[in-house]
């Protein structure tokens, strides 16, 4: 496995693995309906618009294939998207990348990340690794809960 920032030349291949991940985890948030507004263009766009000084993609690759991506936001100190190709979940990946991402916040002790309260296989993943709820959650226009986390870095 190799990591690189993410670019325009990889970033359809970025997007195609942040969706099938994406619904995997999302499916059962969602209905039938809403699922299909989702496609790749779509997080194409999500990450066109990420894609800043401030805002950071890195990918994941095995050999010539996106297995997982990552985006930082240095500015909010966040972790804004952590996507992991359904078929490489629970190998490590997720926890190599969320560390990656954690360390290329630096000077950072905190970071924090936004999870939907239906996300149970985000939830797990985050606890498990140490992020603690901060009391914090806001409820989106369609009505679902996001709620914020938090990470202390280990000094």
């Amino acid at each position: 496995m190799y990591i690189v920032e993410m670019n325009e030349k990889n970033m359809a291949d970025a997007a195609e693995c942040y969706y099938n991940s994406w619904l995997s985890s999302h499916s059962a948030c969602f209905s039938e309906d809403q699922l299909s507004l989702y496609n790749v263009d779509r997080f194409i766009n999500i990450l066109k618009k990420d894609n800043t000084t401030d805002r950071i993609t890195f990918i994941a690759y095995d050999k010539n294939t996106v297995n997982g991506l990552v985006t930082i936001d240095k500015l909010r100190c966040e972790i804004a998207h952590l996507y992991i190709a359904p078929e490489k979940q629970k190998n490590g990946l997720g926890t190599k990348l969320l560390e990656f991402g954690i360390k290329q916040m630096t000077s950072i002790n905190r970071v924090y990340l936004t999870v939907l309260s239906c996300n149970e296989i985000g939830l797990s993943f985050f606890e498990k690794y140490g992020f603690e709820f901060t009391g914090e959650q806001r409820t989106l226009k369609n009505g679902m809960l996001e709620l914020r986390y938090m990470y202390r870095k280990k000094k």
